[in-house]
């Protein structure tokens, strides 16, 4: 045990997208309110993201956060120089905050880090509060009064198809769907109002842009409220409102929406189909010319991982669209 002058805190400083430091800020924000412990947080993203020009990547915090929540806040220097050498160990189920295993420098801190999850049985209401300023909920009032109830899709193509980590896991089900296995929700939602949210830059604007030109029921939330800054935190407001969400289970813009609103429905794409047509749809997404190579090769790698009869067909069509995934291994 420690002794009576050593202290809890909860710190973070995640270094990731926007929403995923938001999701960490929120449950390091319940777990000290609910236990009455002092709570530090600072601002930080790496240097991948820079390309995007609608990620904020400035350490200064963003007009989102309320001023009783940038009370909160260190500087990164003040925060590293406290914090740094403390080591966390696997986060705790049920918590959702991870244990440091030794004290920080030059402290009696004992430091908790909290995970970036959503818990089913947490209400985040409270925090969600305390975090935004009002505006942010505010200013996008009417539009959620006119597409409440609709039904929502979040598309995240970027760096999981287009980028770096299309040779990762992230390229499979828990960061992002293919164009195809979009296209098959929207097919089976056709009478139904579709906003569908998404970063509108780069090759996916243009994917984005095909499904609003096609289907006469799909509105894209870039053009329902513009392109913004750090606008994904105002989308996933007006997706916490939408009458279900079709998402990935690991991104961090469907873990906020459902923090905001802890009612809202959120479909993982791979639990919505059967096995056999998710491969049916991923193989015609593998064929789909009029996709990009690199969409073509998403669909392809996810056909290979659930085991496709078509292998040796897909893992060549991968070689010679995108042969600098050969380091996937794919033919091992």
């Amino acid at each position: 045990m420690k002794d009576n002058k050593s202290r809890i805190c909860i710190a973070t400083a995640r270094n990731d997208g926007t929403t995923e430091r938001v999701n960490a800020i929120l449950n390091g924000l319940h777990f000290a309110q609910k236990h009455n412990l002092p709570f530090h947080f600072s601002w930080v993203n790496d240097n991948h993201n820079s390309k995007n020009k609608l990620l904020d990547i400035n350490p200064n915090l963003p007009d989102f956060f309320s001023r009783e929540c940038k009370a909160h806040f260190l500087p990164l220097d003040d925060f590293r120089s406290r914090f740094s050498s403390s080591k966390d160990t696997k986060p705790d189920s049920v918590t959702g905050v991870s244990f440091s295993t030794e004290d920080a420098p030059g402290t009696n801190d004992t430091v908790l880090i909290p995970t970036v999850k959503t818990y089913s049985d947490t209400d985040y209401a409270a925090v969600v509060n305390y975090l935004f300023d009002q505006t942010v909920s505010s200013d996008i009032a009417h539009l959620i009064k006119e597409y409440q109830g609709a039904v929502g899709i979040h598309y995240r193509g970027g760096d999981v198809i287009y980028g770096r980590h299309r040779m990762t896991r992230h390229a499979l089900f828990n960061k992002s769907a293919s164009l195809a296995m979009v296209e098959a929700v929207i097919a089976q939602n056709k009478k139904s109002r579709i906003i569908v949210f998404g970063t509108p830059v780069g090759e996916t604007l243009g994917e984005l842009r095909y499904l609003s030109n096609k289907y006469n029921n799909v509105e894209l939330a870039v053009d329902i409220m513009g392109q913004q800054r750090d606008g994904v935190i105002k989308e996933c407001f007006l997706m916490s409102y939408c009458s279900c969400l079709y998402s990935a289970a690991g991104t961090g813009v469907s873990r906020l929406a459902k923090k905001i609103n802890r009612n809202l429905e959120v479909i993982k794409f791979v639990d919505y189909f059967s096995k056999k047509e998710l491969l049916r749809i991923l193989e015609k997404g593998a064929e789909n010319s009029s996709y990009t190579d690199l969409q073509r090769c998403n669909n392809a790698l996810k056909a290979i991982f659930l085991k496709s009869k078509n292998r040796e067909i897909l893992i060549r069509l991968i070689n010679t669209l995108d042969p600098k995934n050969s380091s996937l291994l794919l033919s091992k």
